[in-house]
C-alpha cells in the first residue's frame, strides 16, 4: 500500500542519515521504525492486560473500535 506523509525536516533528515548509514532507502527505514514502534506498543499493552483482573480483561475484550478506525489501522499495518 502506498501513502503520503509530511514529515518535519529534522525527522526526515534523521531518517535519511540512518538510511545512508545502513545503505537502504528512506522508506525502508521508515517501515522498519514503524514496525518496531507497533511491536513495542503491543508488548506494552500485553503487559498492562496481564496485570488486570479478569473482569477488566473481559471488559477490554468487549471494546471495539469503529469500522472506519479498524479499516484505517489495517491499512497502516499493511
Amino acid at each position: 500500500m502506498e501513502i503520503t506523509i509530511n514529515l518535519p525536516e529534522r525527522v526526515y533528515a534523521g531518517l535519511s542519515t540512518a538510511a545512508k548509514q545502513s545503505r537502504r532507502r528512506v522508506d525502508e527505514v521508515i517501515v522498519e521504525r514503524l514496525e518496531q514502534e507497533v511491536e513495542k506498543e503491543i508488548e506494552t499493552l500485553a503487559k498492562q492486560i496481564a496485570v488486570c483482573a479478569d473482569k477488566e480483561v473481559l471488559a477490554l475484550a468487549k471494546l471495539q473500535m469503529s469500522d472506519k478506525r479498524a479499516q484505517r489501522m489495517s491499512e497502516l499495518l499493511q
